[in-house]
């Protein structure tokens, strides 16, 4: 059987990995994620891995 994905709110993954508010607002605005926002903690790490591998120019490489 399938595991079991554990998903807890984006606020509660940023205080748990102790993420800036900075980085954690431009994880919300560059994947269009509201507040509440419900993801498994390896969905949270990549789109935070994302956002800091990102251009800051916002250009796409």
């Amino acid at each position: 059987m399938a595991e079991k994905k554990e998903y807890m709110t984006i606020e509660e993954l940023k205080t748990r990995k102790n993420t800036s508010n900075a980085v954690f607002a431009g994880v919300k605005t560059a994947n269009e994620w509201g507040t509440g926002k419900m993801v498994t903690e390896d969905e949270y790490d990549a789109a935070v891995k994302a956002f800091y591998d990102a251009p800051m120019d916002g250009s796409v490489r």
